[in-house]
């Protein structure tokens, strides 16, 4: 029962790193459309920062949370899910940055 718990928990870890990493591609898409990445300004710098180190934080946990749940009884399994929650957090951040994309004129 709480290997459950624990990957609930992680399941909502996960969710939350993924929409900071959404975040961060809608905050991205600006810079990145206008081709001006090495000179973004210190508030730009300091919002696109937050959102990847925060969803890096938080991202670590929910890997160490399936790592308590999982590493040892099911290594495949918990070797999938951990490509699989970095393949949905780069999927977050490009869906972030289509979002924004799109909403650009």
């Amino acid at each position: 029962m709480e290997k459950w718990i624990t990957r609930g928990v992680a399941l909502l870890c996960a969710g939350g790193s993924s929409a900071l990493f959404w975040i961060f591609g809608v905050f991205l898409a600006l810079p990145w459309r206008e081709k001006r990445m090495p000179s973004v300004d210190s508030g730009e710098v300091q919002v696109l920062a937050v959102a990847l180190i925060v969803g890096l934080a938080v991202l670590w946990g929910a890997l160490h949370l399936l790592a308590l749940a999982d590493r040892t009884c099911r290594p495949y399994a918990y070797r999938a899910g951990c490509a699989l929650l970095l393949a949905v957090s780069l999927g977050a951040i490009g869906g972030g940055m289509a979002w924004a994309s799109a909403r650009m004129a």
